[in-house]
């Protein structure tokens, strides 16, 4: 990156080809981001990399300044004195710099400025305080049981089709009812019996609200737990906080409370039971010890490993420079991990890195660690301690990794080879879980193979993301920390998994065949439009969602091994979706296989399998067995919707299209002698020329041209533009650590940023954090 001043209290960068306006005008002293146009005219989302602010790569702006101002950000690059050079690439190595060396942080680097948007001070035990800036030693909060919230009542509401209370919520207009009636939009409400565990009753067939009326005398910091419910609000509509509609009951998100507006409101869907549960207390931070995300120890092992932990910002504002530690026992070094910010009254993920002293040993069988976190912006530290299981590494294990996406802790469960050879290589297969199901207690539905590991990623949550966008990169990483982790044979690798981790399968499959030789779905239904009948969508969207589309990418398993399973009274996933994709696949695929359990339902065993029959079916992995894959095969038809979801087969990667409204296609054809290469909407390719003289092809027909290979990575066409790793839709943003930047910490954009943070915390077990100019 380079950088140079104009005559304003501009500076000016330049990313790649995309300029970066760091700007210190709004009359703010601190500097905002600005994404501008490009001189050839697109409007530019280009990533942020770690230069900005260590390993953030990609800021989102709520909110601009004056429409002046805007303008003057849409100036290209050609109207200032600004000189390139290509900006560092991303490569996943910038999570690690998150990790201390000596005194220094990224976030030194970074000038502190996220540390001057907010106040110096913290409200503690209901004054404000000081924080403590002092090089001394920090007081720890005293670890306290929470306070359960008194509330003197509910009351509740049936909603139809219009509904003004949403509207008003919106607006955070709403007035809560103070008793049982029609309000003045005729909302009837009516008073709801709630028991010591939070019970709402039904929420009937419509949307449902219940307002809860607090008894406190001042404003108060609240810890809630919303199980199977929508969102929940404070006041009039403000703090919006996503609740956990899947009614795990380990999710706590926070809400403010004033004395003179002491309500909670509560949205939830029909259909269900919510339940709503709140505590007070005096801290700034809660460290959610029931949403955690851990390793197993696994005996003798001693790799480093990371755990997460669900942390509640209950303070107003942004808590800057987080240092996660584990404290130094006779199990753990000490380390530290430095987060760049907590957003205002949100929940997000902070990592805290595991280094064993010695392996682990059987002499017991928890191990605690104890987990300290402070920043300069709270008055004290916070503590709590966490138990590890040690485990003989002979049965299923959790084992963990920093995502790539946003620096959060995911886990992977393993069940090892059987009768298990420290020297041998192994395959592995991926195994996808069903809807709400753990990824270790879908690994244990498996018998032990003695051919592959057995891999289970999570979708990061048990209901995740279908197994698309997040989901799939939460495999794709699993995958390719557990090929690092153990010794695996890449050309061994198969996919299989139930329900939705059938319709993962093949997404998967379709998408990657480069990667897995057998694609094996049981019980899975191929998309959203064969499975519930929704309408696929148009245009940008539909583009942006086009890899959703598994039936457009079947010619991709021409080569491969498919098996199907399902049963024949599979009253959740109906097995009409396993006949349609079979039926597709006639006539593409000649390695395909399709068994229809008779009498079977949704999840079915008998006597066929060791493990569970509908998961661990023997003929599948007996097909896994006796199928290899040529990772550099020279004869296919490759097809991806675009470089963003799958830009390399074989030998081939597409670095740009020609038309990203569009699919690309390469086509390889090999006769022994010649071999040629047929594109279609391909704007430029990398062809491995090392890969195919070893082959032993000295020359490659392109599309009709032919030309001589080099021994090395050779680039057909200019190479400028979109790269596959910054190419959009718009949820790439989301796919490397992202943060929020608002206008102030008082502004509806920074509440909706911390609606945003929490959103992503409870749906993607993820991290994020704000920024305020």
């Amino acid at each position: 990156m380079k950088c140079s001043a104009d005559n304003s209290s501009r500076t000016l960068c330049l990313f790649d080809q995309y300029l970066v306006i760091v700007q210190s005008d709004c009359t703010k002293p601190i500097k905002r981001v600005i994404l501008c146009k490009g001189e050839n005219g697109g409007n530019m989302k280009g990533r942020l990399h770690k230069a900005i602010m260590g390993w953030l790569t990609g800021f989102v702006v709520l909110s601009g300044c004056s429409n002046n101002e805007k303008r003057e950000a849409d100036k290209g690059w050609n109207d200032y004195d600004v000189s390139a050079e290509p900006s560092e690439s991303f490569d996943g190595q910038a999570l690690d710099s998150e990790v201390r060396h000596g005194d220094e942080s990224y976030l030194d680097r970074a000038q502190g400025d996220v540390e001057d948007t907010q106040s110096d001070s913290v409200e503690v035990s209901g004054e404000d305080a000081t924080a403590d800036t002092n090089d001394g030693a920090v007081t720890v909060w005293p670890q306290e049981a929470l306070t359960p919230l008194a509330i003197e009542k509910w009351l509740g509401a049936y909603i139809g089709t219009n509904d003004p209370v949403e509207k008003a919520l919106e607006r955070a207009e709403f007035e809560p009812p103070q008793q049982a009636g029609a309000d003045k939009n005729g909302v009837k409400w009516f008073e709801l019996q709630v028991d010591e565990n939070g019970k709402l009753g039904f929420s009937g067939y419509g949307m449902f609200y219940a307002v809860g009326h607090a008894n406190i005398s001042e404003d108060t910091k609240v810890i809630v737990r919303a199980d199977n419910v929508y969102r929940v609000f404070s006041s009039f509509g403000q703090n919006p906080q996503l609740g956990d509609f899947y009614g795990s009951r380990r999710i706590r998100v926070p809400l403010a409370l004033k004395a003179s507006e002491p309500f909670i409101i509560v949205q939830a869907w029909g259909g269900e039971f919510p339940e709503v549960q709140a505590w007070t207390t005096q801290a700034e931070i809660f460290l959610n010890d029931m949403d955690i995300t851990a390793p197993d120890l696994v005996l003798g092992d001693t790799s480093e490993q990371w755990l997460g932990v669900a942390v509640l910002n209950l303070t107003g504002n942004i808590v800057s420079e987080v240092e996660a530690s584990v404290l130094e026992n006779e199990y753990f070094q000490a380390t530290t991990v430095v987060m760049p910010a907590l957003a205002p009254v949100s929940v997000t993920q902070v990592p805290f890195l595991l280094k064993p002293r010695q392996a682990a040993d059987e002499a017991r069988k928890e191990v605690p660690a104890k987990l300290h976190l402070e920043s300069k912006s709270l008055k004290f530290a916070y503590e709590t301690t966490v138990v590890l299981r040690r485990v003989s590494g002979e049965n299923a294990f959790k084992r963990t990794r920093r995502s790539k996406v946003d620096g959060s802790v995911q886990y992977y469960a393993v069940l090892p080879p059987k009768g298990f050879e420290r020297e041998k290589t192994y395959g592995l297969v991926l195994a996808l879980h069903g809807a709400g199901v753990e990824a270790l207690g879908h690994a244990q539905a498996y018998s032990r193979k003695d051919f592959a590991y057995i891999v289970a990623p999570t979708n990061r949550r048990p209901f995740g993301f279908d197994w698309e966008e997040w989901g799939r990169v939460d495999a794709l990483e699993a995958l390719e920390d557990a090929m690092r982790t153990f010794n695996i044979d890449n050309s061994r690798v198969y996919v299989t998994g139930h329900s939705m981790g059938g319709h993962g399968t093949w997404q998967l499959g379709v998408l990657y065949p480069g990667i897995f030789r057998v694609v094996a779905p049981s019980a899975g239904w191929a998309s959203f439009y064969t499975y519930t009948g929704a309408q696929k969508p148009v245009g940008a969207i539909g583009r942006a969602r086009a890899s959703s589309d598994t039936l457009a990418y079947i010619q991709n398993l021409a080569k491969r091994a498919v098996y199907i399973l399902h049963g024949a009274q599979d009253d959740n996933v109906p097995v009409s979706e396993a006949i349609t994709m079979h039926d597709a696949l006639v006539g593409i695929c000649s390695d395909l296989q399709m068994y229809i359990q008779e009498g079977a339902s949704h999840w079915w065993d008998g006597d066929e399998a060791e493990g569970v029959d509908c998961v661990d079916w023997n003929p599948i992995f007996e097909t896994m067995r006796t199928r290899v894959l040529d990772p550099f095969e020279l004869d296919f038809v490759f097809i991806t919707p675009s470089p963003r979801i799958n830009a390399t087969h074989s030998y081939v990667t597409i670095v740009q299209q020609a038309d990203m409204m569009a699919d690309s296609v390469v086509a390889s054809s090999f006769d022994g002698h010649n071999l040629a290469l047929n594109t279609t909407n391909c704007g430029s390719l990398k062809i491995r020329g090392d890969v195919l003289l070893a082959r032993g092809v000295s020359s490659l027909v392109v599309d009709g041209f032919e030309i001589d290979v080099e021994n090395g990575e050779m680039l057909l066409g200019d190479g400028k533009g979109k790269r596959p790793d910054a190419y959009g839709p718009f949820n790439q943003v989301f796919e490397r650590p992202f943060c929020f930047v608002v206008p102030n910490i008082d502004s509806r954009e920074a509440e909706y940023a911390s609606y945003l943070t929490t959103a992503w915390s409870v749906l993607g077990n993820g991290s994020s954090c704000v920024v305020a100019t």
